[in-house]
């Protein structure tokens, strides 16, 4: 199953069409009771997702060995100092305290660029030192744009991506790059299949910020009425019928939503008859620029 639970509503309330905030512990317990049982196997979380580190290792059910991939916190200054370095440690040990585990499939950086800075390959080396020590089985990065991501792939040999991928976000697809990435032993996990839920709202509500992209969403529903398909169904159906993701990442807030999510993923679509739908303006397709 394609499918990876995104757990960052765990820690934090998130996403633009969540009104119902952070999730419970004890819908969070009957979630990853639920997705285990389903064989859904992968876990996203970070260090900067509030409590959800603490949450998953606490509500994880015995049985569950789920391959847990978190991430290192941005780092803000413009050089990687050594304190930068040495810190990574500490916080992956408190990682894996919280998550109750001696290690984890994956971790990444949560800013790709970091690696990009002056320091960068010092703090690239210390993630090879967790491979080593067996504490981590794949390094890698998690990118939000197609140049930054080009230019770590090309200096640092990184195992896992984590990448936005959208009917609207196609921006990877293009040319075959992400399709390269991923035959040249890299594993994909995408995110961001709803767009943090535009993709799933009415569009005469949305919020006037998105008003360039109405018409567009009107034109997509009534692609998928044609077709017989809901909104969920069509956003996730996309992407997880792309051979070069290995992994949907889905936030979930609720154990309901996470049945329909797993019906929805079986869908077999033509993802050609999608291609149509992509747009270009960062301005709507990364959500840290959009202004609510």
């Amino acid at each position: 199953m394609k499918v990876g639970l995104g757990t960052v509503q765990f820690g934090v309330d998130y996403g633009v069409s969540n009104p119902s905030g952070k999730t419970d512990r004890e819908e969070v317990k009957r979630i990853l009771q639920y997705a285990w049982e389903l064989g859904i196997t992968v876990v996203d979380t970070a260090a900067a997702y509030g409590q959800s580190e603490s949450v998953i290792g606490s509500e994880t059910p015995p049985e569950a060995c789920f391959s847990i991939v978190t991430k290192l916190p941005p780092f803000t200054n413009a050089v990687i100092s050594r304190h930068d370095v040495a810190s990574a440690q500490g916080i992956l040990d408190q990682s894996l305290e919280k998550l109750h585990r001696d290690s984890v499939h994956g971790l990444l950086l949560h800013q790709a660029s970091d690696l990009l800075k002056e320091g960068g390959s010092d703090l690239y080396e210390q993630l090879c030192a967790f491979k080593l020590s067996g504490q981590v089985k794949k390094i890698g990065v998690s990118a939000y744009d197609r140049e930054t991501l080009d230019r770590v792939l090309q200096a640092f040999e990184i195992d896992l991506i984590q990448v936005p991928v959208s009917v609207l976000d196609q921006r990877l697809l293009e040319g075959g790059y992400l399709a390269s990435v991923h035959q040249s032993g890299v594993e994909v996990h995408a995110r961001s299949a709803f767009l943090q839920g535009l993709l799933m709202m009415d569009p005469a509500s949305l919020h006037p910020y998105f008003s360039s992209v109405r018409e567009h969403l009107i034109g997509y529903r009534v692609f998928l009425d044609k077709k017989g398909m809901s909104l969920l169904a069509g956003s996730l159906a996309f992407v997880s019928a792309l051979d070069e993701v290995d992994s949907v990442i889905c936030g979930v807030n609720n154990l309901d939503q996470l049945k329909e999510i797993v019906m929805a993923s079986s869908l077999e679509v033509d993802v050609s008859d999608f291609f149509q739908f992509s747009i270009q303006d960062d301005r709507v397709l990364n959500p840290s620029r959009w202004e609510l």
